[in-house]
C-alpha cells in the first residue's frame, strides 16, 4: 500500500501544480487587450440601428443576435434587445419606459453604416449611455470593416470586434448611477411624454420619504404629475373637441330627479337654447345645484374680440372686459329659469325663483371665467367680482377698480403685471380674455 503510494505522490504533485496554475473562470476577459471587467449587476439594454442603404433582415438580426450574446457573455447579464429604424438621438418615451420597466440602467446604442455600397464594407459607433442622466460614458469605433472580398463583413466578426472595442473602454457596468423610476418619470415629464410619465408615478411614486431631500423630490414629482395629467385631459378634451356639436346638456349637482327633470324639459323648448346655438357651435353644459343654475359655454375668444373691436380698450389707463357682449345670453338664463317653475309643482317654485345665476366661459384646457348674475323687480345685476380659474390655480375672485358693474356693463382691470414683471390676478384676466390680441391689431 505504501509503495503505491509513492508511486502515486508525482502524480498528485503534478495535479496540484496545474490546479494552482490553471485560469481563473474569468480570465478570459484578461489580457494585454482585454482588461478586467466588474460583472455586470443590472440588465443592459441593447439599442441597433441601421443608418443607410438597407440591409438584409436576416444578416441585421445575426447581428443583434451576435451582439446581445457576446454582451451577455462579457458582462454577464440580461439583454433587453431593441431595433430603431435610422438615426435617432434620443430614446423614445415608449422604449425608454421599456427599459424602466425591465431594471435596465445602462444602454449600448449600436449604429452601422455601410460604406460605397449597400453590401460594402461597414462602420459602426457604439455608444454607452446612462439612463439616469441620458450621458454617454464610453465610446467605442469601428471605422470600416470589410469582408476578405471588401464586401459586407461577416455578422458574427462584426459583433464579436465591436464588443471587444466595447468592453475595452467599459469596465465597470456598475460606476454609473442606478436609474430611480422616479428619475424617470420626471424626465418623462419634462420631454411632455406624460403618457408614460403617468404609469411610472402611479407605479412607483413613494408617498412616505424617509428623508427632507426625499420630501424634496416628492413634491416635485408631484408637481411634475398634476401638469401631465392636466396636459392629458386638454390633449383628451382636443380629440374630442374636433368632432364635437352643439347640444345642452344639464347635470345634476345635489338636486332631487324631478326637479332635475324639470330643467330638462325647459331646456329642450326654451328660447334660450336658439340663442346659444348661435353664439357656439360647441356643448353647453348647464349645472343644477340647491342654490345655482350655471350655464357653461365655450369662450369663443375671436368672438368676444369681434363684439367689442369699437370699443374704448382702457378705461382711466386700465384695460376693460365687457359685459354686454353676453347680456342677451344672460337674460335668456333668467328667462330660462322662470321656465323651469312653470315645470314643477307650486310648491317648488320659490325654491327655483330663489336661485343665483352664473354664466360660466370655459376653454377648452379647462380655464373658465364666471360671471354672476341675478335680478330684482326686473332689474338685471351683477356683482363686481369676476370668478377666474387658470391653469393648476384655484379659483380667485377678481374685483373691478371701477366699481358698480351692473351700471357700466364692465370689468375695469387693474395692471396686469406688479414692479417686478409678476403675473397680476389681474393680468390672468387680461390673458384669459386675449387682451393682448386686441392690442396688437
Amino acid at each position: 500500500m505504501r509503495s503505491c503510494l509513492r508511486r502515486l505522490a508525482p502524480l498528485v504533485v503534478a495535479l496540484c501544480a496545474a490546479c494552482r496554475t490553471a485560469p481563473a473562470p474569468d480570465d478570459r476577459v484578461r489580457g494585454p487587450d482585454r482588461p478586467f471587467i466588474k460583472l455586470a449587476a443590472r440588465n443592459l439594454g441593447l439599442i441597433v440601428q441601421w443608418e443607410g442603404a438597407e440591409v438584409p433582415e436576416a444578416y441585421l438580426e445575426q447581428v443583434e443576435r451576435r451582439l446581445a450574446k457576446r454582451l451577455r457573455t462579457v458582462y454577464r447579464t440580461k439583454i433587453v434587445l431593441y431595433r430603431l429604424p435610422g438615426p435617432v438621438r434620443t430614446i423614445p418615451p415608449e422604449l425608454y419606459m421599456t427599459f424602466v420597466e425591465a431594471d435596465v440602467d445602462d444602454v449600448v446604442i449600436t449604429r452601422l453604416q455601410p460604406f460605397e455600397r449597400e453590401d460594402g464594407p461597414v462602420g459602426a459607433n457604439a455608444y454607452v449611455v446612462a439612463l439616469a442622466d441620458l450621458s454617454i460614458r464610453h465610446e467605442a469605433r469601428l471605422e470600416k470593416l470589410a469582408s476578405k472580398r471588401k464586401g459586407r463583413p461577416q455578422a458574427k466578426k462584426l459583433a464579436d470586434l465591436l464588443v471587444r472595442k466595447i468592453s475595452k473602454v467599459w469596465t465597470d457596468p456598475g460606476a454609473a448611477p442606478p436609474l430611480d423610476p422616479m428619475l424617470a418619470a420626471d424626465q418623462l415629464a419634462d420631454r411632455n411624454a406624460c403618457a408614460h410619465a403617468v404609469k411610472l408615478y402611479e407605479r412607483y411614486f413613494d408617498s412616505n420619504p424617509q428623508t427632507i431631500t426625499g420630501l424634496g423630490s416628492k413634491l416635485e414629482s408631484e408637481r411634475r404629475w398634476k401638469r401631465c395629467e392636466r396636459r392629458i385631459r386638454i390633449q383628451e378634451a382636443i380629440r374630442a373637441d374636433r368632432t364635437a356639436k352643439f347640444e345642452i346638456r344639464v347635470e345634476n349637482e345635489g338636486v332631487r330627479p324631478e326637479i332635475l327633470a324639470a330643467f330638462e324639459r325647459a331646456a329642450a323648448k326654451s328660447e334660450m337654447k336658439k340663442l346659444l346655438a348661435r353664439s357656439t357651435d360647441k356643448p353647453v353644459t348647464i349645472f343644477v345645484d340647491t342654490n345655482r343654475i350655471t350655464v357653461a359655454m365655450r369662450y369663443h375668444e375671436d368672438r368676444y374680440l369681434e363684439a367689442v373691436a369699437d370699443r374704448e380698450r382702457y378705461v382711466f389707463e386700465q384695460p376693460v372686459v365687457y359685459v354686454d357682449p353676453y347680456a342677451r345670453i344672460v337674460d335668456a338664463i333668467l328667462t330660462y329659469r322662470e321656465e323651469v317653475e312653470a315645470e314643477v309643482e307650486p310648491y317648488e317654485r320659490r325654491a327655483i325663483r330663489a336661485m343665483n345665476a352664473t354664466l360660466r366661459l370655459e376653454k377648452l384646457n379647462g380655464d373658465y371665467a364666471a360671471i354672476d348674475f341675478s335680478d330684482l323687480e326686473d332689474r338685471l345685476l351683477f356683482t363686481n367680482t369676476l370668478r377666474l380659474r387658470v391653469g393648476s390655480r384655484p379659483e380667485i375672485g377678481v374685483p373691478s377698480t371701477e366699481g358698480s358693474v351692473t351700471q357700466s356693463q364692465r370689468w375695469v382691470l387693474g395692471p396686469p403685471r406688479d414692479a417686478t414683471g409678476a403675473l397680476t390676478a389681474y393680468g390672468l384676466v387680461f390673458e384669459f380674455f386675449g387682451l393682448g390680441k386686441r392690442d396688437k391689431k
